[in-house]
């Protein structure tokens, strides 16, 4: 089941883990997805993040890498249910890059069994997102 969509940070809290040294840092990330399209619903994140270079006036201008989960609560396409995606990506030039798995086991609802990947990006100004999820070989039966 291959599904697109959009979505917005509804909210964003983050935190050093340590000050500061030499232009760098370690975060952690808790954060609200809001999701349109054919995925619909939010999404509940933590990251923990690793600033290369950090902007003080504008910390959009930074680079990190960061790695999390997201916790999905909706549908995709006409299943509903939970889901948990691995989250790797980078964020440089005011725009996150990421690639997502989906977690073996951690499906509920019409979204139990599923596997697969994706990712999203920002593309014009909009947080793109697209999955390509299908069942586990158990589930495909």
């Amino acid at each position: 089941m291959k599904a697109t969509g959009e979505f917005t940070v509804s909210d964003w809290k983050e935190d050093a883990l340590q000050g500061q040294w030499e232009g760098r840092q370690l975060s952690s990330v808790t954060a609200v997805f809001e999701a349109s399209g054919a995925i619909q619903g939010r999404f509940l994140v933590a990251y923990l993040m690793s600033y290369s270079a950090i902007d003080q006036e504008d910390p959009h201008n930074g680079t990190a890498h960061y790695t999390g989960y997201l916790l999905f609560e909706g549908s995709i396409g006409e299943k509903q249910g939970t889901l948990v995606l691995e989250d790797k990506g980078v964020f440089a030039a005011h725009a996150p890059s990421s690639t997502l798995t989906a977690v073996k086991g951690s499906g509920t609802g019409g979204l139990e069994g599923l596997v697969g990947t994706g990712r999203y990006y920002s593309a014009d100004g909009t947080m793109a997102i697209e999955l390509d999820l299908t069942p586990t070989e158990a589930d495909k039966g």
